[in-house]
């Protein structure tokens, strides 16, 4: 059996998705698995997991047209009945595209319902999962994207854990400044877990659901590990300043007992912060016909942005946890390298300037590769609605898949004693 998808969609409002098996030997059978309408017809399989079931002239009516098609065995004779329907002038072109990609298995057809149908008698609804896209307007090239994808993702994890167990081996790295490169690697390749799955799941196989929960978990995960890679960088700012404010006491500040207790400071602020986030989301009623994300994974504006209900509080809640971690780290590492420019100054050689300010050149270059994709990520969700969906899906990938992959080059670049520590892991692995 071969497995495609059709999407129908009201206009502006995706009313559901529906899996066809074609077989030679079988009539077709229709799983209506996302919403409340299931088809009347005793020879059509339906499932309708929540809520209640629909029937009546309108749903007939409505559905008279696809079912005469789905009697036949060839998918392209329901894409014909899809086609039949009347298009609007604004989704021609989109129309179009869609019609192209039909080979992908993506397959998309904008119907225009009927007015009789309603979603008044539904009090309350959840969906048991969403559907992701991956790159918009690029679905039939997803095999070609997916190759600097999983280069991408196999380079962040190589790179990263190097960096673990290069600093673990390597006894004189064993000091405050790689501890936190440590925390910021693991952080990264917990950043870097949280939407590969999904991502590659997308692009290699066309998998497109998310459960519900599933995707409220990643949701969850991809912000937490946001969140600590924000405090990490805060913490090695902080580093910084002690190491050339006060370079004789650096080793008695930044204890192993401090930097521990700093580590669970910062996975506590991040769980307490985000925790509520999924349950705000369970509350909520969901458009049935919203289950179409923007990604090819959960971020919680994309996700509330699907719901029916009033989503203040969710927006408000957001905004806080975005201002409260992110903007008051940003401003506090503003505040420390202000701090280290005004010790940097007050240096009587010039040379000792330059040396000085040469150990932070890794960690600004850190700062600048997180801080200015999330700036970029919050502004899209906020003002850019009127960009082309293909934008804010690139930005969104930047945002996540790029600091990852650039840490461990910064600092193999920059620092001599982890590159020397990182070839020197390499080495040990080819002999073994």
């Amino acid at each position: 059996m071969q497995l495609k998808w059709i999407v129908c969609e009201d206009n502006l409002n995706l009313l559901g998705y529906c899996r066809i098996y074609e077989s030679v030997s079988f009539p077709p059978l229709l799983f209506n698995c996302s919403n409340h309408f299931p088809i009347p017809r005793a020879s059509h399989k339906l499932f309708s997991p929540q809520g209640p079931e629909w029937s009546g002239s309108s749903v007939a009516q409505a559905w008279s047209s696809l079912e005469m098609a789905l009697q036949l065995k060839r998918l392209k004779d329901v894409l014909g009945s899809c086609r039949m329907w009347s298009w609007q002038s604004s989704w021609r072109q989109q129309a179009a595209r869609i019609e192209n990609t039909h080979l992908s298995g993506d397959l998309i057809c904008k119907l225009r319902m009927f007015p009789s149908w309603s979603f008044a008698n539904i009090s309350f609804f959840q969906p048991s999962a969403f559907l992701m896209i991956g790159i918009p307007g690029l679905e039939a090239i997803h095999g070609w994207i997916s190759i600097p994808f999983f280069s991408m993702y196999t380079a962040a994890l190589t790179g990263n854990c190097l960096i673990l167990l290069a600093v673990r081996r390597t006894p004189s790295l064993h000091q405050p400044m790689y501890y936190f490169l440590s925390l910021l690697a693991l952080t990264d390749v917990g950043l870097t877990l949280a939407t590969m799955p999904t991502t590659l799941a997308v692009l290699w196989f066309d998998h497109r659901l998310i459960g519900f929960n599933a995707c409220l978990v990643q949701m969850f995960f991809l912000h937490f590990f946001s969140v600590v890679e924000s405090s990490v960088l805060l913490a090695m700012s902080f580093d910084r300043f002690v190491a050339i404010a006060n370079p004789l006491r650096y080793a008695s500040v930044l204890t192993n007992t401090v930097i521990t207790r700093t580590g669970l400071a910062v996975v506590a602020r991040a769980t307490v912060s985000l925790f509520p986030l999924p349950f705000l989301l369970k509350r909520l009623n969901f458009c049935p016909g919203k289950i179409l994300l923007s990604h090819s994974f959960c971020f919680h504006a994309d996700v509330m942005k699907r719901a029916c209900a009033d989503i203040t509080v969710n927006i408000i809640y957001g905004l806080y946890v975005v201002l409260s971690t992110v903007g008051f780290d940003s401003l506090l590492i503003v505040l420390s390298y202000t701090l280290i420019l005004h010790t940097v100054m007050s240096l009587a050689s010039p040379r000792e300037r330059i040396r000085a300010l040469n150990t932070c050149v890794s960690h600004i270059l850190a700062v600048l590769v997180f801080f200015i994709p999330v700036i970029g990520v919050s502004m899209i969700h906020r003002f850019g609605r009127h960009l082309p969906p293909i934008v804010h899906a690139l930005v969104a990938y930047v945002y996540l898949v790029v600091p990852p992959v650039l840490n461990p080059i910064i600092y193999s670049v920059k620092s001599k004693p982890i590159r020397e520590a990182m070839l020197r892991v390499l080495r040990e692995k080819r002999k073994g």
